[in-house]
């Protein structure tokens, strides 16, 4: 009985310590600082966090909540029949110029839990394309085009197959671009709904390129146009990590930094408070602070730590930092 009771002990010892920490108090969270800091946790938030924390203590800043047990964000029809998402907001775009010089302000989508926008999507994934890519990598960027980015995404991926009901069905894949052991799991939808839609693609894309355009058997080759970050990256056992925290429900006000004497500015930590507003709280950083909080909140959190266009933060009486 004693060997077993230590057993026992080691046993829930080990699954303790590979714990990932998830939660929405602050008062939970033993240390005010580590290694690197991540704002967002969604799409990138999650999976740069995953493999950082592997060898680094690694802070995740999310203002939303975790969804884990909500059907609506994990039941994709549910999605598809138009019910409201807890982790789906909007906010009303500045004015745009449109059609024959009209302007007007447009609905702009994203995701607010736990696996962001990924969150949101109905679990449908896309690669970026290669024309897409290539033109990154020729902006200036070696190392972005598509024979470089596709390893990774290859590495990220686990892929089942279309069964031969689905392939009957109208599906098809290469098996070449695709990645069998990753943490993203890609797959054909059960029961397959989509060849109704794929066909009426199909053919409004043939009549109006007039057969020009050539169609591709595989989404994922990077000539065409899954599940969150949150399922992929945090949520399964395999994917735990001791080293990582997730603090949801709260908003990273600013980021602080420091000056050196030669003028380099560096990030040391982050203010952060509850997102529906409360006592601030900081943590510091050894490392980095990691800003991926989407292409609509990232750009705020910047505005307020001073960085970004200097007349528009002197309007708002924010202190410019020195970059």
């Amino acid at each position: 009985m004693g060997s077993l009771s230590k057993l026992l002990t080691i046993v829930l010892g080990f699954v303790f310590v590979q714990a990932t920490l998830i939660t929405n108090d602050t008062s939970n969270i033993v240390s005010s600082s580590f290694e690197f800091i991540i704002v967002g946790g969604g799409t990138t938030g999650l999976a740069i966090a995953n493999r950082l924390a592997v060898n680094h203590s690694v802070l995740v800043v999310e203002r939303g909540l975790d969804l884990v047990n909500n059907e609506i964000v994990n039941n994709p029809y549910m999605f598809a029949a138009g019910t409201p998402s807890p982790c789906r907001f909007s906010m009303i775009s500045t004015p745009q110029v449109g059609f024959r010089g009209t302007r007007r302000s447009l609905p702009l989508f994203y995701g607010s839990c736990l696996g962001g926008s990924s969150s949101i999507n109905g679990m449908m994934g896309a690669r970026p394309t290669f024309a897409s890519m290539n033109a990154i990598q020729a902006l200036g960027n070696p190392g972005w085009g598509w024979n470089d980015f596709l390893p990774y995404m290859q590495k990220s991926e686990s892929f089942t197959p279309p069964n031969p009901w689905q392939m009957e069905k109208g599906a098809d894949y290469i098996a070449a671009v695709h990645g069998y052991d990753g943490p993203v799991g890609v797959s054909f939808a059960r029961p397959l709904n989509a060849p109704v839609l794929q066909n009426i693609a199909k053919n409004t894309t043939q009549t109006v390129f007039d057969g020009e355009v050539t169609l591709s058997p595989d989404m994922g080759d990077g000539f065409s146009g899954g599940s969150s970050s949150a399922w992929s990256y945090l949520y399964p056992q395999t994917q735990q990590r001791a080293n990582l925290t997730v603090l949801t429900g709260h908003r990273v006000n600013s980021v602080l930094t420091s000056v050196s004497v030669s003028g380099n500015v560096t990030a040391t930590g982050v203010l952060v408070e509850p997102s529906v507003g409360g006592r601030i709280t900081l943590f510091n950083t050894s490392g980095e602070v990691v800003i991926s909080a989407g292409a609509l909140q990232s750009p705020a959190i910047l505005q307020r730590s001073g960085i970004g266009n200097a007349m528009a933060l002197r309007n708002l009486q924010i202190e410019l930092d020195r970059i």
